[in-house]
């Protein structure tokens, strides 16, 4: 098989395929562009037109009541004062004791 046979047949059958695809692309049928209205658009008339109502007498204004003042706010009471804390409690006293030595001189007193 020559050089030419070998690139022209896996050539024409990836190119008849994808021929045949653009093919059916090309023949696909579109449709056209609406037609638009020459004139402009405007509502249809309504099918049964209302009946026209006879203008109302325009009412007398009716007089305004006086608006009442607002009372004042009540004053706001005073916060309660915070009770003072307690007193802190005196340092424990200070145990007599001695040293830890049983045997020195230096305890105030004998451990014996």
């Amino acid at each position: 098989m020559t050089l030419a046979r070998r690139l022209l047949l896996p050539g024409v059958l990836i190119a008849v395929p994808a021929a045949i695809a653009l093919g059916s692309l090309v023949l696909i049928p579109v449709p056209g562009a609406p037609e638009l209205p020459a004139g402009p658009i405007v509502a249809p008339a309504p099918i049964v037109e209302t009946p026209k109502r006879e203008p109302q007498p325009e009412p007398k204004p009716t007089p305004q009541p006086v608006p009442v003042p607002v009372p004042a706010p009540a004053p706001v009471p005073a916060p309660t004062p915070v009770p003072a804390p307690a007193p802190v409690p005196a340092p424990a006293p200070v145990p007599l004791d001695d040293d830890g030595d049983d045997f020195g001189g230096d305890d105030w007193g004998d451990d014996d």
